[in-house]
């Protein structure tokens, strides 16, 4: 009997957790919102890699295009003087044939504690159906633009 009660607080416990998810659905690093799927990318292609170490101390955006492996869009902020600071998609989706990427951009409070070395933060993603440069602009959720980098 203590058997059974037991599985059944669990199911309940189980169902709760499962009731409160978020509503972005994630599968295998695939995020789908408003019909825009993109992939966060943590281990990019060595030309991919190359290529940001080329741009990592602009802020802005740049789309990179590997034959091998697809479009990616590296997001940077630069080149900052102590870690704390990092990037996180909101949203992906299509407007009037823009893709818009908003972020949020993270910075460490006065008293964090944080590395004390030049940092480079920045997110790659990739999305299949980008076209043209032209198509895409990345924002804040503040409304700042990111330019693209040249």
């Amino acid at each position: 009997m203590k058997k059974i009660t037991f599985g059944l607080i669990i199911l309940a416990i189980s169902i709760i957790f499962l009731g409160c998810s978020s509503s972005t659905k994630e599968v295998s690093g695939v995020n789908k919102l408003k019909g825009i799927e993109y992939e966060i990318v943590e281990n990019v292609p060595r030309n991919i890699e190359n290529s940001i170490e080329d741009i990592k101390e602009n802020q802005g955006y740049k789309v990179i295009e590997s034959k091998e492996n697809g479009k990616y869009i590296y997001i940077g902020l630069g080149e900052k003087n102590t870690g704390g600071y990092d990037i996180v998609i909101e949203k992906v989706e299509k407007d009037d044939n823009i893709t818009k990427i908003t972020i949020m951009e993270y910075k460490p409070k006065t008293d964090d504690m944080v590395t004390q070395a030049i940092t480079y933060p920045y997110k790659i993603i990739k999305i299949e159906d980008i076209e043209d440069v032209k198509d895409i602009k990345v924002v804040t959720i503040k409304g700042k633009e990111f330019k693209i980098i040249e």
